[in-house]
């Protein structure tokens, strides 16, 4: 695989023990509140990175949106910017059409699912960070980061809270 197009990537750990089981009760469990904490976190983590102009999430379509009652990547995006006194800027960056849950897909599966579902506003000159939960393959990301990137963004750098262990 290619490159990924992000300059920078930030992740507190991997997606097992303790982290996975804060992070599947924020995602799943409704627990919302968990977003500072586990900002606190991110914000460990990027602390080798340079700060943005502007912080976002992976966006989820309404559809998902209503299921779930709210987006833990927005959730977390808020979070870290109000830490760090950031602008947080969600309507850069919108999924116009939903697709299928990625759980269970291949990596070849994830990458088709994700491709050109994001559509981003103009970003020109904009240095983002773009926040999510969990990297499994990085489809999501990737094809968040080429679309920001085609709308001008100047530089992405990737924060996630945890990457699942690779085999």
């Amino acid at each position: 695989m290619s490159p990924p197009p992000w300059q920078g990537l930030a992740l507190h750990g991997q997606y097992r023990g303790a982290l996975r089981q804060l992070i599947l009760h924020f995602k799943h469990g409704g627990r919302p509140a968990l977003a500072f904490l586990l900002a606190g976190m991110l914000l460990d983590a990027a602390a080798c990175l340079p700060l943005p102009d502007a912080v976002l999430s992976i966006p989820q379509h309404r559809d998902r949106l209503r299921q779930r009652g709210y987006n833990q990547a927005h959730e977390l995006a808020v979070a870290l910017g109000l830490l760090l006194s950031l602008p947080v800027r969600p309507g850069l960056l919108r999924r116009p059409a939903a697709t299928p849950h990625q759980i269970g897909l291949t990596a070849a599966q994830r990458q088709r699912n994700a491709a050109g579902s994001f559509r981003a506003a103009d970003v020109r000159g904009l240095h983002l960070w773009l926040v999510d939960d969990i990297i499994t393959t990085g489809s999501t990301l990737r094809a968040a980061s080429t679309e920001l990137l085609r709308a001008g963004a100047a530089r992405v750098d990737v924060l996630a809270l945890a990457r699942t262990p690779r085999p």
